[in-house]
Parts: C-alpha cells; sequence; structure tokens
C-alpha cells in the first residue's frame, strides 16, 4: 500500500491510498473512512516521535564533527600517510612480522621454564611480604630513634660552631709538629712492623700464659666453707722465711738451722777433714764447721 495525498475538508479528512490490483478500488484509489485516517495518522506521528530522540542525536553529532572538521581532516590525512609509507615498506613490514614470530616461537619453546617461573612466584612474593613486613618494623624503630636523636642533630650545629676556634688553634700543631713528626717516625714504624708481626705470633701463647696465671691466682684465692685460703698462709710463710734467714755472713743470708751427728759421724768427718785423702771434702767438712770430736766425744766410741 502506498499513500498517494491526503485531503482534509471542513468536516472530514480524506487519505487516498493507491492499491495495484485492489478490486475494491475504482480508478486504482479508494477512499479512507476517517476513523482509519486517524488510527494511520497517530501510528505515523508515533514513529516521528520515537525517531525525534534520534535525530536530534544525529544533529548533535553533525555538528560536532563540523566543529572538528579540521582535525578529521588531519587524521585523514596522517591515516593516508602512514598507509603510503606501510605500502612502500612491504618488506621491512614481513621482516617485523617473521622476528615477531620467531620470538613466539621462542617464547613458546620456553613455555615449561615460564610455567617453572610462575611457580617460583609466589613464595618470592611471600618473602618479599616478610621483608617488607621487617621493613615496616624497622622503618617505625627508625621513626623513633631519628625523633630521639632530633635533639642531639639540633645541637650539632652550635658544637660545631663553638669547635672552630679549637680546629683554628690546632691547625698550626697538626701542621708544624704532628705532621713532621709522622713523617719521621715512618722509618721507625717500618722497622717495628716485623716486631709486631712477632707479637702477633706469640698473642696466642701470651693468651694462654695470662689464662694460666688467672688459674694459679684463682685456685691460691679460693677459700673453702671450713678453712682458708692459700694467701692467708702466705704472710706466715714470708714471717718464716725471714726468720729462717736473718743471719749472714760474708757470702751471704745463712739460715738457721740445727744439725745432729753422732760420735761415729764426727769420728768419721774428722777422718775426712784431712787434706791427704781428698782436698775438696775436706774443704766442705771444714765450712760445716762441725764441732771437735775430742773435745765432745770423750772414751770409746759406743757399740
Amino acid at each position: 500500500m502506498n499513500l498517494a495525498r491526503i485531503r482534509s475538508g471542513p468536516d472530514e479528512e480524506l487519505v487516498v491510498e493507491k492499491r495495484g490490483g485492489d478490486p475494491l478500488s475504482v480508478g486504482g484509489e479508494r477512499r479512507v473512512q476517517p476513523s482509519e485516517a486517524r488510527s494511520g495518522g497517530d501510528h505515523l506521528a508515533n514513529v516521528f516521535r520515537q525517531v525525534d530522540p534520534l535525530s536530534r542525536d544525529v544533529a548533535k553529532a553533525s555538528h560536532l564533527v563540523a566543529q572538528r572538521n579540521q582535525q578529521l581532516r588531519r587524521l585523514i590525512g596522517n591515516l593516508a600517510e602512514l598507509s603510503t609509507e606501510l605500502g612502500g615498506r612491504e618488506s621491512e613490514l614481513t621482516e617485523f612480522v617473521r622476528g615477531n614470530a620467531g620470538v613466539f616461537r621462542a617464547l613458546a619453546s620456553q613455555d615449561q621454564n615460564l610455567q617453572q617461573t610462575i611457580a617460583l612466584l609466589p613464595p618470592a612474593l611471600q618473602a618479599t611480604n616478610g621483608a617488607l613486613a621487617k621493613a615496616t618494623t624497622l622503618g617505625r624503630s627508625l621513626q623513633t630513634t631519628l625523633g630521639e636523636l632530633e635533639p642531639s642533630a639540633r645541637r650539632l650545629a652550635p658544637t660545631l660552631s663553638d669547635l672552630r676556634p679549637f680546629f683554628r688553634e690546632t691547625t698550626p700543631v697538626i701542621r708544624d709538629q704532628v705532621r713532621p713528626f709522622t713523617v719521621k717516625a715512618q722509618p721507625t714504624a717500618k722497622l717495628l712492623a716485623p716486631a709486631t708481626k712477632d707479637l702477633a705470633d706469640a698473642s696466642p701463647g701470651l693468651t694462654t700464659l695470662a689464662r694460666e696465671l688467672n688459674n694459679i691466682v684463682n685456685e691460691l684465692a679460693y677459700k673453702p666453707k671450713h678453712g682458708q685460703s692459700y694467701l692467708f698462709y702466705v704472710p706466715w710463710a714470708s714471717h718464716d722465711t725471714n726468720s729462717a734467714l736473718s743471719s749472714q755472713d760474708g757470702i751471704g743470708p745463712v739460715r738457721r738451722g740445727l744439725i745432729m751427728f753422732s760420735c761415729g759421724s764426727l769420728q768419721l768427718l774428722q777422718s775426712l777433714a784431712d787434706p791427704k785423702h781428698n782436698p775438696t771434702l775436706a774443704t766442705v767438712i771444714q765450712l760445716l764447721n762441725t764441732p771437735n770430736f775430742d773435745t765432745l766425744c770423750s772414751g770409746d766410741l759406743p757399740k
């Protein structure tokens, strides 16, 4: 059915349709009733109402495209240049594609290694998380420590300012006295190097000696629960030694002592004191200054 024309009079609205081969039409035309015309008009109005938002959007898009006409021209021109450039570099593009294919084949051949690497990522991430947690704890500790060091840092600048006169006064001493001394002491320091090495080699032995001396002193100073330590008897031993060696002659200190001889021993010593038998032994017996046998022992020897 094709709409041919619409006529409206004072009292009715007529819609004329063309129907090809319609047996009810006269001369190819049929008069439509006003109720049918109103129903079709409402339907057409609804169609136009539904198309109206699309028409507004199309108009807005056309307006925006018109505003960006220059940018679109530039875009189309750039695309044309890009297409022309790519068309002239067909061999390079082919090599590029083949190279990428080789790269992808290499990646595919390393599939097992990539899987192993990816499998190792979770433990690595866990270790990283643990390290970051420890770093967080360290950062908090450092924050507290640096906060406590802040007053010292603030006092450092005045301290350095106060030290400047000291540095100015000590600079001539270091330049004129310490530095020449170090230059002159270098030969002596070189001579001391072998001795220092020998001392370092002997240090283990000295350490052992010091350890043993420490053990000896600890043993002397140890005091049992029921008794006295060895240090308690050291003064007594010193006193007894002084008493025993309080006498001396021209040779040196003489220790006190008591030697007891029997008459037979005195007679034997007196016979050995004769230089004719043994001069050396006779000299030793004379130095003993033994008592005289005839004075102490009268009569025959006891049997």
